[in-house]
Parts: structure tokens; sequence; C-alpha cells
């Protein structure tokens, strides 16, 4: 667990080649076997906007086990990060399917649709995605992440009144509600 969270915290500190340096240090053979390696993998590629390289990643996890959630969510986030929506979107379904309590994949349709300026729609994933992280009582660094990442989102295409909104149900969280 925490060979995987070392990366992608060096990832999201834009260290790329740091993470990819743990991920590589000689992976066994049992772990070449794992979806998770393979994520992970394909997400510091991901973060560092090579297409390419996560494309292959997650393509690996996937040959290892067709139904991984995480690889269908990687994927879709690639497309999306490469412009093809519709892509992206089948493989948002895909991983919707695989795991429906997934709230990581309800809150990429949110901020995707957000872009394309669907508010009403975006809200309505948001939200759910919201509901869903508090119920599995997700750790509060990610759950400040998802509030900045919405309020962000928000601020770009929406009003006044729902980045307040954001930030009134980012407080709630903090206060246990």
């Amino acid at each position: 667990k925490y060979f995987y969270v070392s990366a992608r915290t060096l990832a999201d500190a834009g260290r790329f080649d740091d993470a990819l340096k743990v991920l590589s240090g000689g992976p066994s053979a049992t772990l070449l076997q794992d979806p998770r390696y393979h994520v992970a993998m394909g997400d510091v590629y991901r973060k560092k906007g090579d297409v390419a390289k996560a494309k292959e990643a997650y393509d690996k996890a996937l040959k290892i086990d067709e139904n991984h959630a995480d690889a269908m969510l990687g994927r879709g986030l690639t497309d999306w990060k490469a412009g093809k929506k519709e892509d992206a979107t089948s493989w948002f379904e895909k991983a919707v399917g695989a795991r429906t309590q997934f709230p990581d994949v309800y809150e990429a349709i949110g901020l995707m649709w957000i872009q394309q300026g669907a508010m009403k729609e975006a809200l309505t994933q948001l939200e759910h995605a919201d509901k869903l992280f508090r119920g599995q009582a997700t750790d509060p660094v990610r759950m400040a992440a998802f509030y900045k990442a919405v309020q962000k989102a928000i601020a770009g295409k929406g009003s006044a009144a729902q980045v307040t909104d954001w930030v009134d149900r980012e407080k709630a969280y903090r206060r246990g509600k």
C-alpha cells in the first residue's frame, strides 16, 4: 500500500521521474501480474502527460483483469485529457459497471461535464461523488483535493452561488456533518 501511496504522492507533487523510479525499482514477477501496479504506472504517466505510455500501462492492467475498475477510470481520464470525450465517457461507464460505488468516476464525469458547460448534469454527478466519498469515510487529504477540484472547476464555468455551495459543503464535511 505504501509503495503505491509513495508513487502517487511524488506524481501529485510533479516529481514524475522519482515516482517512476519508485515503481520501476526492480518489480518482481508477482508485482508485474498485479493490475494495481500497472494502474499506478499509468497514473504517473497520465499526470506527466505521456498519453501513449499511460494507455499502455492501463491496457496491461486490463489484460490481467478485464474488469479492473481503476484501469478503466485511468483510460477514461487519459482519453479525456487527450480531448476524446466520447471515448472517455465510454470508459467511465465501464468503470461504473465494474464498481458501482466508485466516487472517483462520478467526480471525473462531473468535472468533464463542467468543462463542456453542462452544469446541471455535472452537479448531479458531483453531489453523488460527494455522498459516496463521505459514505466510504474517504481520507481528509483526498476529500480536500476533491473539494478543491470541484470549486476550481465551478469557479471557471459556474456561478458564485454554486462555488459558495461547494465551499459550504467542504466546511460541513470538516465539521463532521
